[in-house]
């Protein structure tokens, strides 16, 4: 088990070139930790070029030897890699999201490997009807991916009795950001965003969240942080109490230490909600009830287009334009959480 940080110094992250996989690897070359990314697919075009302390790894875990090598001189794995696709049977997903997980733990315990970060899934714990969820709630599977998830987990219980390596599990939430399926994620603040704009004269609708949504980049950060959880008991600071006993005001902690470190929490969710909004009006004039037929509308027009298919560019036209603002509006929304994430460029040490 590693005593502290400094003992981190090799990290194979499998699914490097995934939506997580990319940011963890981020995140460790910016602690100055040596790392080795693998990925059944190709690296990220310009991913690292130049870092002399990544080397990229192309690999199937799923056969046989390839495990040993990838865990080979390290001293943590982080398992990001999986098949995530509710649509796929157990069989197909099996082998990468149960069989790997086993082979890659022996042979990390094998090698001298000192803990193994696993990536599981929040969806493991079922349709609780929107109550809260704790880590000890029972893990039931309603699909054959939850299952591998859950199966997964029980692997490494039960492996851990017998070679002692220490073993860490992350459920996250529904993950959105480059390279994962954030504009699906979109689509949970709709009910909520009908219900505000409509109140309670939606019929059959009660809306509310039904997930939490969270960044690829603050589940990397989430993962090293656990990877290195022995370093930071001792380091981890109130810095809300620190100002306060080096004298700030309330105007001073306000703006210059609360608001910088929640504003990246709030503007995560203003690219949701616009797309929700925009995608419920368009939905509601489609059918008919939104804004009064004299005005000129998306759902409208997508109506008039599919009752004229004689004239295709009345839809096509349509519907590329709105898919194509609820893209940009995803992008930009991206690009400006970056801007006022105050850890972007910040590491703990």
């Amino acid at each position: 088990m590693p005593r502290n940080a400094e003992d981190i110094k090799n990290v194979v992250v499998t699914g490097a070139s995934g939506a997580v996989g990319r940011y963890v690897v981020d995140e460790l070359l910016g602690l100055g930790i040596r790392v080795r990314g693998v990925d059944i697919r190709s690296p990220l075009v310009g991913a690292h070029p130049d870092d002399p302390g990544f080397t990229f790894m192309q690999a199937d875990l799923t056969r046989e030897g390839e495990a040993e090598r990838a865990v080979e001189g390290m001293d943590c794995v982080i398992h990001t890699a999986a098949l995530v696709d509710i649509a796929l049977d157990y069989e197909t997903l099996r082998p990468l999201n149960v069989d790997a997980v086993r082979s890659l733990y022996l042979a990390a315990a094998r090698a001298g490997v000192r803990r193994f970060v696993h990536f599981s899934s929040g969806s493991v714990y079922g349709d609780n009807g929107g109550g809260e969820v704790v880590e000890d709630d029972p893990l039931v599977a309603s699909s054959d991916y939850e299952r591998t998830k859950i199966e997964s987990e029980k692997v490494l219980e039960e492996l851990h009795h017998d070679v002692g390596l220490e073993w860490i599990v992350i459920r996250p939430s529904l993950i959105y950001g480059p390279g994962a399926r954030f504009l699906v994620a979109g689509t949970a603040a709709i009910p909520a965003s009908l219900l505000f704009v409509f109140g309670k004269n939606v019929p059959g609708l009660r809306g509310g969240p039904t997930t939490n949504l969270v960044h690829a980049e603050d589940v990397a950060r989430a993962a090293v942080f656990l990877m290195r959880t022995a370093a930071y008991r001792d380091k981890e600071r109130d810095y809300i109490a620190a100002a306060r006993v080096l004298g700030a005001g309330t105007p001073r902690v306000l703006f210059r230490h609360l608001l910088p470190n929640t504003v990246a929490i709030i503007v995560t969710l203003v690219p949701f909600t616009m797309s929700g909004l925009i995608f419920s009006l368009t939905s509601l004039d489609y059918l008919g009830f939104g804004l009064p037929p004299e005005y000129a509308t998306w759902g409208r027009l997508l109506n008039d287009g599919l009752s004229n298919l004689s004239a295709p560019w009345l839809i096509t036209s349509t519907f590329t334009v709105l898919v194509g603002l609820l893209i940009l509006i995803t992008f930009i929304g991206e690009a400006v959480r970056e801007a006022f994430d105050p850890k972007k460029f910040t590491y703990y040490r």
